[in-house]
């Protein structure tokens, strides 16, 4: 079987999982937490965007796309992130296992940046460049977050806060996606960035509820 017959299978696959993140994901915030309808659609939707990046980063390396690449590392570490925080929660997990992904996480989104200030002063792609910049510094945010958090022992309300900013980051990226591939009557970055605008309150919300 020749590599476009992979491609196709993949993008099918990425859409599948994808459109399955964009009902799941709600609905494991509407639920009750902890209770078996909130443990089901958690668990699938984390299953779902790990298929969601991996078909992405395929997709992306065979297709020479370095942001579409970038795009499934910064989804992949929120969630990744996210799913961590629960495991250490329930001390299945420790701190110091975690740490490794969060050093590849901070790099990375270093490399992102790093990205999006190429594009804008050499190759003169701005909407690229900005981007690159938003996405780069919304995930090195993220990893500092994670970092300050980590310098003093995370009682449970912080890694719920962490397991929820991940998830929901997640779902955000979901909706990112599909709106940069339905919503063609809004300008391109517009496209990109109003999941995340709209989206970040509700993380906000979610995650204040755990200060208390």
């Amino acid at each position: 079987m020749n590599t476009d017959f992979w491609l196709e299978t993949s993008r099918w696959i990425h859409i599948a999982a994808g459109g399955y993140t964009l009902l799941s994901g709600p609905l494991a915030l509407m639920v009750k937490k902890g209770s078996k309808p909130h443990i089901f659609f958690g668990r699938s939707f984390g299953l779902a965007m790990a298929i969601v990046c991996a078909s992405a980063l395929y997709n992306g390396i065979s297709k020479g796309m370095i942001f579409l690449c970038m795009i499934a590392v910064f989804t992949a570490y929120n969630v990744s992130s996210g799913y961590m925080a629960l495991k250490i929660k329930k001390q299945l997990i420790s701190m110091r296992e975690t740490l490794w992904v969060h050093v590849l996480g901070a790099v990375s989104m270093l490399f992102f940046v790093g990205m999006g200030v190429w594009l804008v002063a050499f190759t003169r792609n701005i909407e690229m460049g900005i981007l690159s910049l938003f996405f780069g510094g919304i995930g090195i945010a993220n990893v500092w977050s994670f970092s300050k958090m980590a310098r003093t022992a995370l009682g449970s309300r912080e890694l719920m806060r962490i397991h929820i900013s991940g998830f929901v980051g997640g779902f955000i990226a979901s909706l990112t996606a599909f709106s940069v591939q339905t919503m063609s009557f809004f300008p391109p970055l517009i496209q990109w960035m109003w999941p995340t605008f709209v989206f970040v309150p509700v993380i906000v919300f979610w995650t204040r509820r755990y200060q208390l």
